[in-house]
């Protein structure tokens, strides 16, 4: 693959770290992955979606940009 371009190659083919960013990884019960970022309290905002389904795309409920409160499963122990 031949790239023409003024932008270093460097910058086209870096490695985005999500712990750069302070972003984490969230799996979904149907398969796909938000990738999202901490703004206050419990509040994260969705940066990005990761699937290889086209329907999880389509969903207003998981849209970049979207507001969501992560809840704290609490653990029993016996």
């Amino acid at each position: 693959m031949i790239i023409h371009s003024i932008i270093p190659k460097d910058t086209i083919f870096s490695q985005n770290d999500c712990t750069e960013y302070h972003m984490k990884n969230v799996t979904l019960d149907n398969g796909a992955i938000l990738q999202i970022k901490h703004n206050h309290d419990d509040v994260y905002e969705i940066v990005r979606i990761i699937s290889t389904d086209p329907s999880h795309y389509l969903g207003k409920l998981y849209q970049p940009g979207t507001p969501i409160q992560l809840l704290r499963s609490k653990s029993f122990t016996r």
